[in-house]
C-alpha cells in the first residue's frame, strides 16, 4: 500500500526510505517549473559578475586580472595614434614648427605614428640638415645613403646644410652640392680632412648667405661664374688655392656686396711667389685674419663700414710695411693685432729702446682716431710696452677701455707698474684701465 504525503514544492523532491513502488511517478529533470520560482534576470556569468560575499578574505586576496602583453601593446598603439592624430589637427605652421624643431631624425621617424603622418615631413617649407661626423668611426658608412634619401625625397628647399666628412666619404658632396644648389641653400658648412679637392660645383650655389670651407682646396672660379649676391659671411679655415689664388679670392669677395664678416685663417696660396691682392668690400664689418707666414699678400682697402678687426701673425713681419697695413683700419673700433717676436740669431741679445719721444715722432693726428677698446695680452712692464701704454693713453680721444694682463716673466712688480700707469695723461675723459692679472692663453 502506498502512502501518499503533502506534496512539497517542485524543486524539492523528498525520496521516503519506504518507497519502492513502480508506481511512484517523479517530475522529468527538463520539466518548467512555475514561473513564480524562476528569476526574471538571466544567470550570473562568472566571468563578470563579482563574487556576492565580497567582504569574505578569499575575495579581498584575490589580485585584479592583468592584461596580456598583446594587449598593453595594443592600447599603447591606439594611445599613440590618438595623441597624433590630435597633434596632426594643429595648424600647418605649428606643425612645421615641432618638426623643425625636433630635428631631420625624429623628423622621418614621425611617419611610422599613422597614414596621416607618414609623409608629412616632406611638406616643410625647408631643412637644416646637420651631419657632424660622416664616414668617421661615430658614425657608419650607411648615414650617407640617408642623406642621399633624404635629398631625394624631401622636395622643399635646404635652408642649412652642415657636415664633416673622411676624405674617402667625400666623394659624394659633388652629387650633394648639385641637389642643394637646385633647392635653394642658403647656409652652407663644410668640412673635411685637409687637402680634400673640393668640386666646383660648390660655385653654382648662389643663393648663400653663409659660406665655410675647412681643410680642403678650392678649384679654380668655373666660367660664366656670377658671384654669391646674398653672401654675409665667409669663413675659410686651413685651405688652399691654386697658384695666384688671391685675385680669385679678391674676385668672390668683390663680387659679394653684402659681405659683413671675413674670416681668413691659414689661407694657403701655391706658388713660389705670391702676388698682391686686395681685400674690398664695403660693408664689412667684422674681419678675422690669422697667417702662418711672412706675408700672405692681401691689402686692405675701401672698408668704410669695418668696426672690429683681429689680425694675428705667427712669424714675425719682415716684408709687410705695418705703418701702412695700420693705415687701413683707422675707421675701426676694436682692433687685435698678436705677431710672434723678431728671430735673434747666434744667440745674441740685442736691445731696443722706443721711448716716448721716437713714438710720438711718428705718430700723426689721424692715427687712432676712432680707437675705443685696447687690449695688451702678455706684456711683461718693459720700458717700451710701458711708452706705448702712455702713447695710447695720451693720443686716442675716443679710448674708453684699456685691458692688460702680463706674462709670467716680469722685471717690476705689479703695484710699481700700476702705480706708474695711473700718472699717465689721459686724452679720453671716458678711457678705464682693466688690470686682468696673468695671462693664460695668448698668441
Amino acid at each position: 500500500m502506498v502512502t501518499r504525503r503533502r506534496r512539497p514544492p517542485p524543486s524539492v523532491f523528498i525520496f521516503p526510505r519506504f518507497l519502492h513502488s513502480s508506481n511512484t511517478r517523479f517530475p522529468h529533470p527538463r520539466a518548467k517549473f512555475p514561473n513564480h520560482h524562476r528569476s526574471s534576470s538571466p544567470p550570473p556569468n562568472p566571468r563578470t559578475t563579482p563574487p556576492r560575499d565580497s567582504g569574505s578574505p578569499l575575495a579581498a586576496e584575490m589580485p585584479p586580472r592583468r592584461l596580456s602583453a598583446k594587449r598593453r601593446r595594443c592600447r599603447a598603439t591606439e594611445a599613440a595614434a590618438a595623441e597624433a592624430d590630435a597633434l596632426i589637427s594643429l595648424p600647418p605652421g605649428v606643425l612645421d614648427d615641432i618638426l623643425t624643431r625636433v630635428g631631420i631624425r625624429d623628423a622621418v621617424r614621425t611617419s611610422v605614428l599613422s597614414r596621416a603622418w607618414r609623409r608629412r615631413w616632406e611638406a616643410l617649407s625647408s631643412l637644416d640638415l646637420n651631419f657632424p661626423s660622416l664616414g668617421y668611426d661615430k658614425v657608419p658608412p650607411e648615414a650617407l645613403g640617408a642623406v642621399d634619401c633624404i635629398l631625394l625625397r624631401f622636395p622643399g628647399s635646404v635652408r642649412r646644410f652642415c657636415a664633416n666628412l673622411d676624405n674617402a666619404y667625400a666623394g659624394r658632396i659633388h652629387d650633394w652640392l648639385r641637389v642643394l644648389s637646385r633647392r635653394g641653400i642658403e647656409i652652407l658648412d663644410l668640412r673635411f680632412g685637409y687637402g680634400f679637392a673640393l668640386p666646383p660645383s660648390v660655385f653654382s650655389c648662389s643663393r648663400l648667405t653663409s659660406l665655410t670651407l675647412s681643410s680642403c682646396v678650392i678649384p679654380l672660379l668655373p666660367l660664366g661664374f656670377v658671384a654669391f649676391p646674398e653672401l654675409r659671411r665667409l669663413s675659410l679655415v686651413y685651405v688652399q688655392l691654386q697658384e695666384y689664388g688671391g685675385y680669385q679670392l679678391e674676385e668672390i669677395i668683390e663680387t659679394s656686396p653684402l659681405l659683413e664678416y671675413l674670416s681668413l685663417i691659414s689661407v694657403l696660396i701655391r706658388g713660389d711667389y705670391v702676388r698682391k691682392w686686395v681685400i674690398r668690400a664695403p660693408n664689412l664689418r667684422h674681419l678675422q685674419a690669422c697667417s702662418d707666414y711672412d706675408d700672405d699678400g692681401w691689402i686692405l682697402k675701401k672698408l668704410t663700414s669695418l668696426r672690429r678687426a683681429e689680425i694675428a701673425f705667427t712669424v714675425f713681419l719682415v716684408h709687410r710695411n705695418f705703418a701702412k697695413f695700420l693705415s687701413g683700419l683707422v675707421q675701426v673700433t676694436e682692433l687685435s693685432v698678436a705677431t710672434g717676436y723678431i728671430p735673434i740669431y747666434d744667440e745674441e741679445e740685442l736691445e731696443f729702446e722706443a721711448n716716448g719721444e721716437f713714438l710720438n715722432a711718428l705718430w700723426a693726428d689721424g692715427m687712432c682716431a676712432n680707437l675705443q677698446v685696447v687690449q695688451m695680452s702678455g706684456i711683461h712692464w718693459l720700458p717700451n710696452e710701458m711708452s706705448f701704454i702712455e702713447l695710447i693713453l695720451s693720443k686716442a680721444r675716443r679710448l674708453h677701455t684699456l685691458s692688460i694682463s702680463h706674462s709670467e716673466e716680469i722685471v717690476m712688480s705689479n703695484e710699481d707698474a700700476l702705480n706708474e700707469l695711473l700718472r699717465y695723461r689721459r686724452a679720453s675723459n671716458e678711457a678705464q684701465i682693466l688690470f686682468k692679472g696673468k695671462t693664460e692663453d695668448y698668441y
